[in-house]
């Protein structure tokens, strides 16, 4: 009977194991500002997001500011507004970091 007991502890601790992991993972934040790279013009609601399983993401202010925390890990950033070419970068967050991005105009 503690056996089975033990086998039911562990079983419950394995379950749970992933949801500690997001919970003691140490979160970095990702900010900067995102611009026009012809005349350095803030963009207004561009968007700093992440691609993959479980995406988030910013909007820039009316400065061309946006912030975003992230837990520690290995990403791919995009940024995008409409009417200029959307830019992909990968990134290692280990760090608070400064990312400023220059978008260029699309016709």
């Amino acid at each position: 009977m503690k056996q089975n007991n033990l086998y039911l502890l562990l079983l419950i601790l394995l379950m749970f194991f992933p949801l500690w992991h997001s919970i003691a993972a140490e979160k970095f934040t990702l900010s900067g500002i995102i611009k026009n790279k012809e005349n350095g013009e803030a963009l207004i609601g561009a968007i700093f997001s992440t691609k993959g399983v479980k995406p988030v993401g910013a909007v820039s202010n009316a400065y061309g500011f946006y912030s975003l925390t992230l837990i520690e890990g290995k990403y791919i950033v995009q940024a995008q507004y409409l009417g200029y070419k959307t830019q992909l970068d990968t990134i290692l967050v280990d760090r608070s970091q400064i990312i400023n991005i220059e978008l260029i105009p699309e016709p």
